[in-house]
């Protein structure tokens, strides 16, 4: 059986030829630090373009501050209620 690592990221997407790399995150509660933590080495080793932390909920005021300071995008609740 063939395992796959995702060194940091859940998804990659990729469309002419931006590469984005995406911890997703479902919670009840607020998403904590480590999401945004574990998205940000993701970019260098996928040569990504930009990260996302993507979650039905919304992060810690701490999660905020580390992914505004590394250009991490967060598409939290409300985002996602408005591109749906």
């Amino acid at each position: 059986m063939q395992h796959c690592l995702f060194y940091g990221a859940d998804l990659i997407l990729q469309k002419d030829g931006e590469r984005i790399v995406v911890q997703a995150k479902r919670y009840k509660n607020n998403v904590g630090i480590r999401a945004v933590q574990e998205v940000i080495p993701a970019i260098a080793y996928y040569k990504a373009d930009c990260a996302w932390v993507v979650t039905n909920s919304y992060l810690t005021k701490q999660a905020e501050r580390l992914a505004e300071a590394n250009d991490v995008v967060v598409i939290d609740r409300d985002e996602l209620i408005k591109w749906l």
